[in-house]
């Protein structure tokens, strides 16, 4: 009655001062779940995805995205990186006379060589992100058309192409980030990850949602706002 509903209540729309879920949604422990999530077991009861009591090492997932993801360039990533740890940040391009070339990756223009900016490492000439960063920018821009759709689910903003909230930008591409950070390695998925599924240890997002702040959200409720906040 005086804010709008949170964020964390999942698609639902304020009416007469309450929270209500929107066409097609449900609550469940006080956020709206799509019923597509709803699944009548052999009992009727209700099953949703927090119930699924799948753990462990070696389960696979369920509904998983099917298209690459922040995962899969995490791994492609560590098989190309140097296996002694070091961080070298001389990629060997120069730049005295033009800029870096983009091929490189993430770079900045230093003493006339082209060195990897911080949080990425230097690999056979060009940059790698560590694990734990993420960029948005995927070096596209859109000042006179559109962000083309190969990059991904993205946004414009200050005439760039930039990755919506839960996805990072590596070779000009936008991946979905599924990983939440949670584990079920002897426990299922807690119900406050939303839509996760166990993928051998780890709780991954489903197919159409993404993590963000340690929970999957549906794409449909990141929209493209002047700050890129979920919505």
């Amino acid at each position: 009655s005086v804010m709008s509903c949170a964020a964390t209540r999942g698609p639902a729309t304020c009416h007469r001062g309450r929270c209500l879920c929107k066409n097609g949604y449900v609550a469940v422990g006080g956020r709206c779940e799509s019923f597509s999530l709803i699944e009548a077991s052999g009992n009727g009861d209700v099953q949703t995805p927090e119930t699924n009591m799948e753990f462990g090492e070696n389960v696979e997932g369920q509904r998983m995205w099917r298209e690459p993801t922040w995962g899969d360039v995490l791994l492609e990533i560590a098989s190309t990186m140097n296996s002694s740890g070091t961080c070298d940040s001389d990629t060997y391009g120069t730049c005295s006379v033009f800029s870096c070339g983009e091929s490189r990756g993430a770079t900045q223009c230093k003493e006339g060589k082209c060195l990897c900016a911080d949080g990425y490492c230097a690999k056979g000439g060009a940059c790698f992100p560590k694990a734990s960063q993420c960029l948005s920018d995927t070096g596209g821009t859109c000042a006179v058309t559109s962000c083309a759709s190969s990059r991904g689910e993205t946004k414009c903003k200050s005439g760039k192409c930039l990755c919506k909230t839960g996805g990072c930008a590596w070779k000009g591409k936008c991946f979905p980030v599924t990983d939440t950070g949670g584990s079920c390695s002897v426990m299922s998925c807690a119900a406050t990850r939303g839509p996760a599924t166990c993928h051998r240890g780890r709780c991954l997002c489903k197919n159409g949602y993404v993590a963000v702040g340690g929970r999957c959200e549906s794409f449909s409720l990141i929209e493209a706002s002047g700050n890129g906040d979920v919505q």
